[in-house]
């Protein structure tokens, strides 16, 4: 990916020069809003659904995703296999809040007692399979409003979970980010059946959190899925589900799309970058 990185930093932003396209995605439904996914003025309210245990569920394998918007906007993508491949799923996701126990954000009062209602559950739930997303960027960069990244965090959160006795647990890496949105990249590069991939306006700084990422899984014995290395490669990153039409796969400069998350979890399990039940 070093020269997919490289290529990604010599693109300016002219997003003045790209065409308008008109694209609107309602997320409050695949995130499951006000339920599974929570703001900051929500608290800990979590609703019984978000369990994704039911008596038409109870002897299914479970699977149980938790983190921040990034995380949320895999549910999509995660329901449909569970559909596919019979598993039950919960979804424990907060605005703002990556999944590690203990770490204070400010501009998130809430996340501390969210992370720590979620370990609860998961001692109580004993999921089989424990999903880790988050945008981690954006707690990684210096000189911003948001709290530094803690891995040791991070990694007592991971020690927490083995304690507990879940046995499989998957850290997400990076997904794509870009400087502007992306179907505003999308409609100035995309043409079907020719291209349906670009690193214009790629954050070229979400490689090397991907990998570094990559390198505290190993360190901490987790799987670890790498969005980058799915949607991407030395031509650029996937910026649409369909190569007949354009489709994005994020609605923002990162935050995907119901048919990105499908395409990604679809394009993850048949490489060998997740395993599911």
């Amino acid at each position: 990916m070093g020269k997919l990185t490289d290529r990604a930093e010599g693109f300016p932003e002219r997003a003045a020069n790209l065409k308008v396209f008109r694209f609107h995605y309602d997320a409050a439904q695949g995130y499951r809003s006000g339920q599974c996914f929570l703001d900051t003025a929500e608290g800990t309210n979590f609703k019984e659904i978000c369990s994704g245990r039911s008596p038409e569920t109870m002897e299914r394998p479970l699977v149980l995703l938790w983190g921040d918007s990034y995380a949320a906007s895999l549910y999509p993508g995660l329901k449909h296999q569970s559909e596919v491949l019979g598993f039950a799923l919960a979804q424990y996701t907060a605005n703002g809040c990556p999944p590690i126990a203990g770490l204070y954000i400010d501009k998130r009062k809430n996340c501390m007692a969210v992370n720590g209602v979620v370990l609860d559950k998961i001692k109580t739930l004993k999921p089989g399979t424990v999903i880790l997303a988050a945008n981690w960027l954006r707690y990684d960069r210096k000189n911003s409003n948001w709290t530094q990244l803690d891995l040791g965090k991070l990694h007592a959160t991971i020690a927490a979970l083995k304690d507990i006795g879940v046995a499989h647990i998957v850290l997400v890496g990076q997904l794509p980010t870009y400087k502007i949105d992306q179907p505003i990249v999308g409609s100035s590069v995309f043409e079907a059946g020719v291209t349906d991939r670009t690193v214009r306006s790629l954050n070229p700084h979400a490689f090397a959190m991907n990998e570094s990422m990559h390198q505290f899984a190993r360190e901490n014995t987790v799987d670890f899925m790498s969005p980058m290395d799915t949607l991407c490669n030395e031509q650029g990153c996937l910026i649409s589900a369909s190569s007949r039409e354009l489709i994005p796969t994020s609605f923002d400069d990162g935050h995907l799309t119901g048919a990105g998350s499908r395409l990604l979890l679809e394009r993850a399990l048949s490489a060998g970058q997740i395993a599911l039940p």
